[in-house]
């Protein structure tokens, strides 16, 4: 069985029109006649035309593949801000489809009969032999299929056999769209209810129960990382998203920095802040103009919250020098106050902002491509799981659920104080700060949270008020913060 050789990352600028200094670079279809030409660049001049994270698809011999780089082009063409992660999405699946052709003597320009096509086999490899999930096979043959049409509508192709049958369905809308067999496998999950396992919320998130927050906590703090910590302490209490946490800046938490970080200058620097109340709440704003990104780039910016205690904290791992160093190594923003309040130890932001001075430069970085958070995932499902599953506390979440908990926390919290939720109509008030707090386009999602709790009422209620919360919190937190900063007594 032949391997194909996987794309690659050309860290080069492509442009689409001849530009001073391009290399003038060419496609060749099968029978070698150049059938496109497109331009790569040396140096970025943020010119229109030029796209800096831009992937060859490579065939099993090493050759380009033509028709996967002319449909490349094309969505370059067609969208010259095509974010790095879905030019990764086309590259990686359309390499996935060339292997599984190769390998399985499919050729994918030559259907064989009915239901005997490129994509009808995929689909049973993806569906029988593989061990994706049905919404992981699902995204495979979506990529494979938007090829697909772009063939059929720009680049002359046909076939005396259909690669997938269509049919029109109600969306959760009730709009009428178009869904392909081929797309369709046994086992996904639609948007269903919120049930006493999880919320819908973009996807099935399950609330930490209060036992599994103090392990959780207790885990934290037994490894002891200042910047995971950090980052799980915002989730809690902001209920903010990934994106939105890894892209904060020190401009959000303070106006300048210390002149050095010598204790002298830090003391007196430390001595000029005007310092909150442990419950006093503090309010960032973030998404568009913000610099801190919101989902899929929305173009509003909305607020979110972080009590006076972590507040303090955050403020002391920033002057700390084990953040000055991690500062120290990264390329600069605008300005100092500009620079990620998380990077990796290496100085790289752990997630690039979309107004990020290296997005569209990311090769000057030393990477090949864009942080999107993937160094938080591996940390959860390796030295996290790894540290509770030796606690015994060997139970399934992704960060994502940490959103999901901190609305619950929340809603739980209104009840401690209003009462029990009997009643919609009367719960209206919160459903619709949490809303906001949460960025939803609609309280529909998040009338899942009060469903979710409702359907719980039969479980132990272990809510505290928020002042025995904010204690425990920070009992957890301090731990991990000794041995960061000899300043961590200004937070106390």
């Amino acid at each position: 069985m032949q391997v194909s050789i996987p794309a690659k990352v050309q860290n080069r600028f492509v442009s689409t029109r001849k530009v001073k200094n391009a290399i003038e670079c060419y496609i060749w279809d099968q029978e070698n006649d150049m059938i496109e030409t497109y331009y790569q660049i040396p140096n970025n001049n943020q010119n229109l035309h030029e796209y800096s994270h831009f992937r060859f698809v490579l065939d099993k011999d090493g050759a380009l593949w033509s028709d996967a780089n002319l449909f490349l082009l094309y969505k370059v063409k067609d969208n010259p801000k095509l974010s790095p992660s879905r030019m990764k999405y086309f590259v990686d699946n359309l390499t996935k489809f060339k292997e599984f052709c190769d390998n399985y003597d499919t050729d994918y320009l030559k259907p064989v009969g009915f239901n005997d096509t490129p994509t009808h086999r995929y689909r049973n490899y993806l569906e029988h032999v593989t061990d994706k999930t049905p919404k992981a096979a699902k995204r495979c043959m979506q990529a494979v299929t938007i090829f697909y049409e772009w063939m059929f509508e720009y680049n002359g192709f046909s076939t005396p056999f259909p690669l997938w049958k269509e049919k029109i369905v109600p969306n959760k809308k009730g709009w009428p769209v178009k869904v392909k067999d081929v797309c369709q496998f046994i086992g996904e999950k639609h948007r269903e209810p919120t049930t006493s396992t999880y919320v819908t919320d973009e996807e099935h998130l399950r609330p930490l129960s209060d036992k599994e927050q103090n392990a959780l906590l207790d885990a934290l703090a037994r490894i002891g990382n200042p910047e995971y910590t950090i980052i799980f302490y915002i989730a809690l209490e902001s209920m903010a998203r990934k994106q939105t946490i890894l892209t904060l800046r020190l401009h959000h938490f303070v106006d300048s920095l210390p002149e050095s970080y010598s204790p002298k200058d830090i003391d007196k620097w430390f001595k000029i802040l005007t310092w909150p109340s442990d419950v006093e709440r503090k309010t960032i704003m973030v998404g568009l103009g913000q610099d801190a990104d919101s989902k899929k780039g929305r173009y509003e910016s909305y607020p979110i919250y972080i009590f006076g205690w972590l507040w303090k904290r955050i403020i002391v791992y920033i002057v700390s020098q084990r953040a000055f160093k991690r500062r120290s190594k990264a390329l600069p923003q605008d300005n100092e106050l500009k620079q990620y309040v998380f990077l990796t130890q290496s100085g790289h932001a752990m997630y690039h902002a979309k107004n990020d001075l290296y997005y569209n430069d990311i090769a000057k970085t030393g990477l090949n491509e864009v942080h999107e958070g993937n160094c938080l995932d591996q940390w959860i499902s390796g030295t996290l799981k790894k540290t509770l599953k030796n606690t015994g506390n060997d139970f399934e979440f992704w960060f994502h659920c940490i959103r999901a908990t901190a609305a619950k926390n929340f809603l739980e919290m209104k009840r401690k104080a209003n009462g029990e939720y009997t009643n919609f109509t009367m719960w209206r008030q919160d459903i619709e700060e949490l809303a906001k707090r949460m960025n939803h386009s609609s309280t529909l999602t998040t009338e899942g949270y009060l469903h979710y709790l409702i359907k719980n009422e039969q479980l132990p209620k272990e809510a505290e008020i928020y002042e025995a919360t904010i204690e425990k919190y920070a009992t957890y937190y301090d731990g991990v913060l000794q041995g960061v900063s000899e300043y961590d007594t200004y937070c106390i």
